[in-house]
Formats: C-alpha cells, structure tokens, sequence
C-alpha cells in the first residue's frame, strides 16, 4: 500500500507491529473471527464462479494429491479458531522472521 501523506516508514512499521501483537497476544473475539471467515468464504465461492479459478483450483488441490479435499475447503476454515490464530501468529510473526523493503516515491 502508500503511506498516507506525513506517515513515516518507521511510524507505519511501528503501528503494524502494534497490531501484530495485540494479534499474538490477545486472542480474536469470536464476532471478529465469524466476520473474518465469511469475507474469506465469500471471496472464495465468488472465485470460483470464474472457470478458471475453478479449474486452477482443482489443479492445485490435484498437484497436492489431496483432490478429494476440494469440497472441504469451506469448512476447514470454519475449524479455524481464535486460538489457532493467536498461536500461529505468535510463532511466525515474529521481528525475526520480517523482511522490510521501503520503496520512496520520487
């Protein structure tokens, strides 16, 4: 994205790690996880009104040799808990982990 017009590269990194620990350290309020998961199952389903996401989709689950999962997508995200989240963020988002690239408009 762009920063907004007096936002400085460290302000905009310091505010995104404030997020990211509010993430690994508190975990998701469930109307905030319930929110999240049907953006993310909406996006899916109207993707897959193109044939070529559909096909692309069955290509890569079939490279995955996991073909027989592809009807179970949806509902391995709603397995997801806000437990799973604060825990994988916690493990991999860490400062450790981050690569940084500032590109300045000229």
């Amino acid at each position: 994205g762009h920063l907004q017009k007096g936002i400085s590269f460290s302000e905009a990194e310091s505010s995104i790690w404030e997020e990211i620990e509010k993430i690994s350290n508190q975990p998701m309020e469930e109307n905030e996880l319930i929110k999240v998961k049907n953006k993310h199952k909406t996006g899916k389903v109207f993707s897959e009104q193109s044939l070529l996401n559909r096909v692309m989709n069955i290509a890569f689950f079939e490279n995955l040799g996991v073909l027989h999962e592809l009807n179970n997508e949806l509902e391995k995200y709603d397995e997801i808990t806000a437990s799973d989240i604060q825990n994988f963020s916690s493990t991999v988002f860490l400062k450790t982990n981050r690569s940084i690239l500032q590109i300045k408009s000229i």
